[in-house]
């Protein structure tokens, strides 16, 4: 396992509590510790920074619901119960959304969101998401686009690097219609190409909706959670949740195509997050393979610590902490160095908030690249120069 800080025994709690299901020793562990002193607002807040509100009420409820104080577990009990409800709702929008795009004749996938949560959870209820997001062809991106603005959605024309978010017009959900199971630079490190030829498809809220299998979901979570810093626990859940679920995974397949895209460390910092955190356990050889690489462990104890904070670093500093993780996550200069490169396209590229903050005529259009730089340091960097 990997340390944790003894003196905060909530977060020993929250990682004892992400598990669907707990054994003997772990479950008595875990009324150890609630039976000691528990700042309970503690615990409730980095259950809800992290997005595990609703595993953590289910642990408490199933093996310890006399410890916790009664109005304490009521706040838990209604958020997951809101969580719960709109995972169903928005699965059942998912297999419309799905079936919609069928008919007009637009191949998709579902990703992440509610079919993760039902290969991964083997319940709707207990992983929380956001926003639905959707696969398709890049050819076939703008009729997928046309079938949503005919149907319920609208959107305010913002495309990014690789989807293009749709809102519905009653506002209840956002659908991120993708193109690119990642974003660009991060999506080398996948086989999307074969990830479609290897879908599945699986029951989901009354349906049948078409997802990755589960070999490439696992890699794209680790890519998933590399882009994004590993700063959220429930990313480590679902790689937990997905390799404990399916002990019959192809790790031979798995790390073949992890090393023929370069993406081989990405997915050893998943797992050993997934063991040391939250006790998975990993076959043998697989385990030293991963001890081969001496990076990992570090990597993961780094990211341990960054998750067990109380507080989110700001803006700035959260940036600077993903591109060190990436950086060091990433291998080879090669993988490195361009990287970097994209990382500074990214950085100096001028966006519709650059324009939208200072007006310039079109024949000047060229002086954003100039005033980019000053609006960021203005708006996340050094807040002082507007005291």
């Amino acid at each position: 396992m990997i340390a944790s800080d003894s003196s905060q025994p909530e977060w020993e709690i929250l990682c004892l509590s992400t598990r669907t299901a707990l054994d003997a020793a772990g479950a008595e562990h875990l009324r150890l510790l609630l039976g000691g002193e528990v700042k309970w607002d503690l615990l409730y807040r980095l259950a809800r920074r992290h997005g595990v509100i609703a595993l953590l009420y289910r642990t408490l409820s199933v093996y310890v619901s006399a410890l916790p104080p009664a109005a304490w577990m009521e706040k838990l009990r209604r958020e997951a119960l809101t969580h719960g409800k709109r995972n169903l709702l928005t699965a059942q929008e998912l297999v419309r959304l799905l079936a919609l795009l069928a008919r007009k004749g637009i191949p998709a996938l579902a990703l992440k969101g509610p079919a993760l949560a039902a290969i991964a959870y083997g319940d709707l209820a207990l992983r929380q998401y956001g926003d639905l997001d959707i696969l398709v062809h890049p050819q076939d991106v703008t009729l997928a686009s046309e079938v949503l603005l005919n149907d319920a959605y609208f959107t305010d024309g913002t495309i990014l690097e690789s989807e293009r978010p749709f809102g519905r017009r009653d506002g209840w959900v956002v659908v991120d219609l993708h193109w690119g199971v990642t974003v660009p630079h991060f999506a080398s490190l996948l086989d999307e190409v074969g990830m479609w030829e290897r879908a599945q498809t699986i029951s989901l809220a009354g349906g049948q909706v078409r997802t990755l299998a589960l070999e490439d979901h696992l890699l794209a979570l680790a890519v998933h959670g590399c882009k994004d810093g590993w700063s959220r626990l429930k990313w480590v859940c679902d790689v937990a949740e997905l390799v404990d679920r399916h002990p019959l995974l192809d790790w031979e397949s798995i790390q073949a195509t992890a090393k023929a895209r370069g993406s081989l460390r990405l997915l050893w910092v998943a797992l050993a997050l997934a063991e040391g955190l939250l006790g998975v356990t990993l076959p043998d050889p697989l385990r030293r393979r991963m001890a081969d690489d001496a990076a990992v462990a570090r990597l993961a104890n780094q990211l341990a610590a960054n998750l067990q904070r109380e507080e989110e670093p700001g803006v700035l500093a959260r940036a600077l902490e993903e591109f060190t993780i990436q950086i060091r996550t990433l291998t080879g200069i090669r993988q490195r160095s361009a990287y970097i490169g994209y990382r500074l396209r990214l950085l100096l590229t001028p966006t519709a908030e650059d324009r939208s903050h200072l007006l310039l005529p079109g024949r000047l259009g060229a002086l954003y690249y100039v005033t980019r730089p000053f609006r960021l340091v203005w708006s996340y960097g050094l807040s002082w120069l507007r005291a």
